[in-house]
């Protein structure tokens, strides 16, 4: 039937995955504008909704994902996570996009995805987002902070500001056990009492 309106027809086509088809366009779009450095998928659908095919394949669902986020949506590192939500009643199928790229006019970012967007609506009635599109500028000199430690990254609303320094520095030890695994061990020497000679 598509050949006799002129479609050619695949014999083999894979659609990727539902959380992909529903964000891998979004960092497409971010993509026309800017060097995407890293595009990350969360795909929050519902439990019931799945059934033994993806639960047995989860880890091949955020591969074949991570592996489209960057040949189709072209971010240089792609990342899919996938989370299967109980909630009852179940509630619709929602996906979140997060990107880090080059810094650009950011109102041609968010023309691009919302473009994007009315495309993708065309032929997936109801296609929407949910929000504005949230930026947030990161100072090359102060890619990380905490309050206490340094400016850049905010803790979340309500967190203590001795539990974020907990958190600094619990991933500090996670990197440096990760360094040790790639480097060997890291050299720490201890700082002599005050007033000792060093």
């Amino acid at each position: 039937m598509l050949q006799a309106h002129g479609v050619q027809v695949i014999d083999n086509i894979n659609m990727v995955t539902c959380g992909g088809q529903a964000t891998i366009p979004i960092v497409a779009a971010a993509s026309r504008v800017s060097k995407v450095h890293y595009g990350e998928i969360v795909a929050s659908i519902v439990s019931k909704s799945e059934g033994p095919g993806t639960r047995a394949n989860i880890d091949e669902f955020t591969e074949t994902t991570r592996a489209v986020i960057e040949k189709l949506g072209r971010a240089e590192r792609g990342k899919s996570i996938i989370v299967l939500n109980t909630a009852e009643p179940p509630l619709i199928m929602r996906d979140t996009v997060f990107g880090l790229s080059e810094l650009v006019d950011q109102a041609l970012v968010e023309k691009c995805i919302l473009d994007m967007v009315a495309d993708v609506r065309a032929y997936v009635p109801g296609y929407r987002l949910m929000q504005e599109v949230p930026f947030e500028v990161v100072p090359p000199h102060a890619p990380l902070n905490a309050p206490g430690i340094g400016p850049g990254v905010r803790l979340p609303l309500g967190m203590p500001e001795d539990q974020g320094r907990r958190l600094c520095q619990s991933s500090l030890l996670v990197l440096i056990s990760a360094r040790r695994s790639v480097h060997g061990p890291a050299v720490v020497k201890e700082r002599p009492p005050s007033g000792a000679p060093a």
